[in-house]
């Protein structure tokens, strides 16, 4: 299954700090939901300087029906972020960045190859 936890974010949640501004120098721009924006993202990496303890991490409680939830929020306090990490891609594509056209898609090829490979080493073994 896909990496997901209570550590997930959208980059659109990040405040200006957050970003490293040598790999992202316009946050509103990387914000922008039809660039980053709606991107769920792993609050604990690409951190620039790793996670900071001390900064913690901020507790939500939260009340469902007679259930109480607490939900560790990792953010706004950690950042900033040079880089970010997104879970659940089983293929990729390659965008044009001029014209926005893709000009390539992986579709289910690597998929395919990693059975391939699997049942070749099921075969020797």
């Amino acid at each position: 299954g896909d990496a997901k936890d209570t550590y997930e974010m959208e980059i659109s949640e990040l405040a200006d700090s957050q970003f490293d501004l040598d790999h992202f120098p316009d946050p509103d721009k990387t914000r922008a939901e039809h660039q980053m924006g709606k991107l769920a993202v792993h609050a604990f990496c690409g951190l620039k300087n790793g996670y900071d303890a001390s900064k913690g991490v901020k507790e939500q409680v939260f009340s469902l029906t007679a259930l109480t939830v607490a939900e560790l929020l990792p953010f706004p306090s950690q950042g900033p972020y040079s880089y970010f990490c997104a879970y659940g891609g089983r293929s990729f594509s390659i965008i044009d960045t001029e014209t926005g056209k893709m000009v390539a898609d992986s579709g289910d090829d690597l998929e395919d190859r990693v059975y391939q490979e699997a049942m070749m080493l099921k075969d020797a073994g």
